[in-house]
């Protein structure tokens, strides 16, 4: 995953929730041996079109150095996030990383 000029790495965990694996749900576990601070995600759960694309709810924590901080009333870290996936190429998401890290 990418937050700008960093990128992050995680193990994820998961499974199939219907018959067809049309809805899905993973955990998140940092691959990193020190994680940067900011937003990250502890679950995701999402639908696949059986095509190219996913729907996702991704439930996000913000890290503070050793610790990870949710909270309800907060409106990023309080409810699921909506977003969506689809199928790229690495060079496609280097370029979008590195997009993100001008801003």
């Amino acid at each position: 995953m990418c937050g700008g000029p960093v990128t992050q790495h995680f193990t994820l965990h998961g499974n199939n929730t219907d018959d067809d694996a049309s809805h899905f749900r993973l955990s998140f576990a940092v691959a990193d041996s020190t994680p940067p601070d900011g937003l990250a995600p502890s679950h995701l759960r999402g639908t696949w079109n059986h095509k190219d694309s996913l729907k996702i709810e991704a439930e996000l924590y913000e890290r503070r150095g050793p610790g990870a901080v949710t909270n309800s009333a907060d409106p990023v870290t309080g409810q699921p996030q909506l977003g969506a996936l689809h199928r790229a190429s690495e060079s496609e998401f280097r370029a979008l990383c590195a997009a993100m890290s001008v801003r």
